[in-house]
């Protein structure tokens, strides 16, 4: 990288990549990548465990399109997300994690998200559900991976099936 591309990449506050993987580095939110309808949260009259699975899929694979707009779509107005690894806990209410979201899909040239689920487990008018997950990405030329737990609280909300909260303990 050359010197100039150095200072002007550290005087960024986001980095994009576009849909063709063209990145670019900026001092302005990204622009959203176009959503794909089959990403958007399901909306339904009545909430099931069958239900509650298929808004999990929709959520992975918003993830792995690099999809925000729908990604954070599922999200409910009341969500909060904890993030618990060996090196501590991380809390965020919806805002904090539409944040970190954005900026992550944004950056990323590839993303994919892949969840394994149990059986939902009915409480009350939510679902609890239990996946095993499994995410690779690509910033800035560098990959990661991360395998974890993670729980999440289904509900319906506004006739589209939503998410509460969501539990994340890496491995």
């Amino acid at each position: 990288m050359t010197t100039a591309a150095a200072l002007s990449a550290a005087q960024a506050q986001h980095v994009c990549t576009d849909a063709d993987g063209k990145r670019s580095y900026q001092d302005r939110p990204c622009e959203a990548l176009p959503t794909k309808t089959q990403n958007a949260p399901l909306a339904v009259g009545r909430l099931d465990g069958k239900t509650a699975l298929a808004a999990i899929q929709r959520y992975q694979a918003a993830m792995s399109d690099r999809d925000t707009t729908a990604a954070v779509r599922f999200l409910a107005r009341g969500f909060s997300s904890r993030a618990e690894s060996p090196k501590g806990t991380e809390t965020y209410d919806r805002r904090g994690f539409v944040q970190l979201l954005t900026r992550v899909l944004n950056a990323a040239s590839q993303f994919r998200s892949q969840a394994n689920c149990a059986a939902p487990v009915a409480e009350g008018a939510k679902f609890r559900v239990t996946c095993a997950v499994t995410e690779s990405l690509e910033i800035l030329g560098r990959k990661q991976g991360a395998h974890s737990t993670e729980v999440y609280t289904v509900l319906l909300e506004d006739g589209e099936v939503r998410f509460s909260e969501i539990v994340s303990t890496v491995k």
